[in-house]
């Protein structure tokens, strides 16, 4: 039997996926939060694909994904584990045309860790000169996205704030590459490498 020829590409995205005794809490609060949500035109993420993305990098050349990965070794070399907080939710990008739901994810011990971290993983991909990682991008907003919509919703997050996600903490100790594969019922995701921040 002929086999299949290689893909070209690859979609693919550094996240970090916070563990069980934090999902687990945040699981049960959304079961009941989720309720919250309008009956229609709304989709719930599955548990198994919750995750903080650092960088997107979308379609990517097969051929490019092993210096991406020795890239990201280094970075995760270079990182020593640090501590997140998951609390807050919002939606993207504003209540008028919501298209994610999410809960916050924040870097505490210390408070820039994330964003530096999210920083060079977004330049990973060998597309200019890596940044300073001492500076840490303004823009960036860590966050799991626990439902989205079909197009742009409008939605009224009163009810949310009268029952508030929990305030979970942990500790980072790895980067994990990730594949995207696209179906009708929604994304899979499927680690490719993980790699251990040792700095």
């Amino acid at each position: 039997m002929p086999t299949e020829p290689p893909l070209d590409t690859l979609r693919i995205f550094a996240a970090i996926r916070p563990s069980k005794a934090v999902l687990d809490p945040l699981q049960e609060w959304w079961d009941s939060a989720r309720k919250l949500l309008p009956e229609t035109g709304w989709r719930a993420m599955p548990v198994e694909n919750w995750h903080v993305t650092l960088a997107f990098y979308g379609e990517t050349a097969t051929e490019t994904i092993p210096d991406l990965r020795r890239r990201l070794d280094k970075i995760a070399g270079e990182t020593a584990p640090f501590g997140i907080e998951l609390r807050g939710f919002g939606v993207f990008p504003d209540t008028d045309r919501a298209r994610i739901f999410w809960a916050g994810a924040f870097g505490i011990d210390p408070p820039e860790a994330l964003a530096r971290l999210a920083h060079r993983c977004m330049n990973a991909i060998g597309q200019g000169p890596e940044p300073d990682p001492r500076k840490a991008p303004k823009t960036y907003r860590g966050h799991i996205s626990l439902a989205r919509a079909k197009g742009r919703r409008q939605i009224d997050l009163a009810p949310f704030v009268k029952n508030p996600p929990p305030v979970l903490s942990e500790r980072v100790d790895c980067i994990t590459l990730y594949r995207s594969e696209l179906a009708p019922k929604g994304s899979r995701y499927t680690p490719i490498e993980r790699f251990a921040l040792r700095g």
